[in-house]
């Protein structure tokens, strides 16, 4: 049983970073979700060709991120 403690608090922990790191992607990437959604406000759906469009200057992580606000 007291293995369990240890393994609870890594699971947790593994779980908070990778919530963590989707809320920071999401908002690095907050002006392509606005867009989108923008554009499905006016059309019904979008297709890859608009998708590719739209997440063309996608972040995905931190490193790009802080490269794209050092040199902006």
């Amino acid at each position: 049983m007291s293995d369990v403690k240890p393994i609870d608090h890594a699971v947790k922990n593994l779980i908070d970073e990778a919530f963590r790191m989707a809320r920071e992607i999401l908002e690095w990437n907050r002006s392509i979700l606005d867009a989108g959604a923008r554009e499905l406000l006016t059309r019904e759906t979008l297709g890859p060709d608009d998708l590719t469009r739209l997440t063309a200057g996608l972040v995905r992580d931190g490193a790009a991120k802080r490269v794209l606000v050092a040199a902006g």
